[in-house]
């Protein structure tokens, strides 16, 4: 009670005008004091885990069965992936890219190049979380965004500087 008395008799002794302006620079600087919470996937993304789920069992895994790297970019509306893995004596080269859409955590990619020439042009539908530094992709999801916990990809990467 007494603090509330303190700033009714501190506004009393202040003109409209000195109010005025201390309530404009509160309105022009408190945006500049909020810490942003966005947590954006743009950038550059290095893949350091994945699994492949198929029947209940785990397929294959990375780093596993699988060695390499890959590389993950977004920028607005595009992506590109370019990564070189290597199973046994088998040398296997990834990429592709096109663009995409993301609402909240879903995610879909329409893939204009591939590797895999089968896939261009296919739609892929995922979800996509941003924990920090960490970007997660879980797909392939249904119509209703949900996962087949039997059969699904888990992708984990961090973010390049």
């Amino acid at each position: 009670m007494k603090k509330l008395f303190r700033i009714q008799h501190m506004v009393a002794y202040l003109s409209f005008k000195q109010i005025s302006i201390i309530a404009m620079m509160i309105l022009i600087f408190l945006p500049n004091c909020a810490q942003s919470q966005i947590k954006s996937h743009e950038g550059a993304w290095n893949l350091v885990y994945m699994k492949n789920i198929s029947s209940d069992k785990l397929n294959w895994k990375f780093p596993g069965e699988y060695t390499g790297s890959d590389v993950k970019i977004w920028t607005k509306d595009h992506f590109i992936f370019v990564g070189q893995f290597k199973h046994d004596t088998t040398i296997v080269d990834n990429y592709g890219g096109g663009t995409y859409t993301l609402n909240g955590n879903r995610y879909e990619e329409t893939i204009l190049y591939h590797a895999r020439a089968d896939w261009v042009g296919s739609t892929l539908k995922m979800l996509l979380e941003v924990k920090g530094d960490s970007l997660i992709q879980t797909w392939p999801v249904n119509d209703n965004w949900q996962i087949d916990k039997s059969n699904y990809s888990f992708e984990k990467y961090v973010r390049l500087e």
